[in-house]
């Protein structure tokens, strides 16, 4: 989240991207799939873990990370989590709102300084369902398609969206979420390590951790009582326990 004087907001958005919604997809009640298309997202180069921004009120953008951009043909896709029953927050609110034709706005497309894709050889990713849209773009990445990166990790989703989680991150385990956020997970990681003799295969390099802010701590620390180096953890805190989780 993210608020702005109006002048600036203004600014924001006329210097971003417009584009025009293309297709909408449900995977189920709670995962949406967006496809926009634009010539304003031709020409430059895309990787995982770039962000954008909606102007979602007056001063108030909402980040979201597209799950697929296509350079060359001007479209891209965000994979959305609604998180709340009435739709009223404002990002909520937006996406549940647009329709086919719709313009919107693409505000900046850029990563985080300290969260950035890199080809590993081996990349261990764990998080929570609004980061499936991040885990889709690594899986599509063409050096996991052509083999030179192993992606592998877990994602933990509530209950009765499993099955439209598994058809948006394939290659990754699909975990059910319980009631505090992050447990699953380190669940799911404790028992890898078990099954490892404790310590994370060597040619495991990198970690991505993404979600929940104080399970990204929980599992970083699992993740460096296995033997891999703080450096080699990339963390990217999507909500805490102090801001609503938005849809990603």
């Amino acid at each position: 989240m993210a608020i702005y004087p109006k002048f600036v907001a203004d600014t924001i958005e006329k210097i971003g991207r417009a584009t025009t919604v293309t297709q909408i997809i449900d995977a189920s009640p709670r995962l949406r799939l967006i496809s926009f298309a634009s010539p304003a997202l031709q020409n430059f180069r895309w990787e995982p873990c770039q962000v954008t921004a909606f102007r979602v009120a007056k001063g108030e953008f909402r980040h979201y990370t597209p799950s697929r951009l296509d350079p060359d043909n001007g479209t891209g896709e965000i994979q959305f989590l609604f998180h709340s029953t009435t739709g009223d927050a404002p990002g909520e609110h937006l996406v549940r709102n647009l329709r086919l034709g719709d313009e919107i706005t693409w505000c900046g497309l850029e990563a985080p300084r300290s969260f950035r894709w890199a080809p590993h050889p081996r990349i261990l990713v764990l998080g929570d369902a609004t980061t499936l849209g991040l885990w889709r773009s690594f899986l599509e990445h063409p050096s996991v398609i052509d083999g030179r990166t192993q992606v592998f990790g877990a994602v933990e989703v509530p209950d009765g969206d499993q099955h439209g989680a598994k058809t948006i991150t394939p290659g990754l385990e699909v975990i059910t979420a319980r009631d505090v956020p992050g447990a699953a997970l380190d669940t799911w990681l404790e028992q890898y390590l078990t099954d490892h003799g404790g310590q994370l295969s060597l040619d495991t390099t990198h970690a991505y951790l993404a979600g929940h802010g104080r399970s990204l701590q929980r599992l970083r620390s699992a993740l460096q009582c296995g033997g891999m180096g703080r450096r080699h953890i990339h963390t990217h805190a999507y909500w805490t326990d102090k801001t609503p989780i938005m849809a990603r």
